[in-house]
């Protein structure tokens, strides 16, 4: 797991959109496996944050933020599905990227700093539309990459 906010830690390009129970379990299998816990212990906590009461969802995209002591620094995936699915959005749009940040229960701030920090991101109209042409895993670490750079000023 990464200590730097701006990049996630594990990208999935491509996550079967089956209805949202299967993302959910997909979703689980591969951040169990990236942080080291089991398949059931993250699908129980995505299971209860990902209802539309519970988490951010607007112009295609759900942010799911969650606390799990078995984090002990922040972790960030960000999915895009294989084709769009009803949430039950506020706005009504399909979602078809997911971002899911989870934080160390006892890190309150820094859990604050990344939901405001990814937030701000997804409401970036190019970067999404970067994210959502992008052909593989690597495209999307550029394109959010490219999103970081400091931009130059006209002379």
């Amino acid at each position: 797991m990464q200590q730097y906010l701006d990049q996630p830690d594990l990208i999935l390009p491509s996550l079967r959109a089956t209805g949202r129970k299967q993302i959910l379990k997909d979703l689980a299998k591969e951040i169990a496996r990236k942080i080291g816990t089991r398949e059931q212990i993250v699908y129980n906590r995505l299971q209860g944050n990902a209802a539309p009461e519970q988490c951010t969802m607007s112009s295609g995209v759900m942010i799911i933020d969650m606390a799990m002591g078995a984090v002990s620094l922040p972790f960030t995936a960000l999915a895009r599905l294989s084709g769009p699915q009803d949430f039950t959005a506020p706005d009504g749009q399909p979602v078809d990227l997911v971002v899911t940040l989870i934080s160390p229960d006892r890190d309150k701030i820094i859990n604050l700093q990344n939901l405001a920090s990814w937030s701000r991101r997804m409401r970036d109209e190019d970067l999404l539309a970067a994210l959502r042409r992008a052909e593989d895993s690597e495209d999307m670490f550029l394109a959010l990459a490219a999103q970081n750079r400091p931009q130059k000023q006209a002379a």
